[in-house]
């Protein structure tokens, strides 16, 4: 499991030259990697799944990402409303296995 585990991390930090992620983006995708969040997806699809997750919340929740980069920590406040998002995003993001 942890092998597991730490193989999405690995994909999930590559990041393209040149175009750096913000800081709070980091924080959410690590967050959801190091929570289990991406545990059931096959190493393929997180690319995918980072964007399309990105997507998301910029456009249904758009604070998130805000109070993720003033907040500079992970309130349990915080973290209730992140497992809530990545929940209902988990509910939209379908893989073909």
């Amino acid at each position: 499991q942890m092998l597991r585990r730490g193989e999405r991390l690995m994909e999930i930090l590559k990041q393209p030259q040149y175009q750096p992620m913000p800081v709070e983006k980091q924080i959410l995708i690590i967050y959801a990697g190091t929570n289990g969040w991406l545990d059931e997806y096959p190493v393929e699809v997180l690319q995918r799944y980072e964007q399309e997750l990105f997507r998301f919340v910029e456009n249904r929740y758009p604070e998130l990402l805000k109070q993720i980069k003033e907040k500079k920590e992970i309130t349990d406040e915080l973290e209730e409303k992140i497992n809530k998002i990545l929940g209902e995003f988990k509910e939209e993001f379908k893989v073909e296995l």
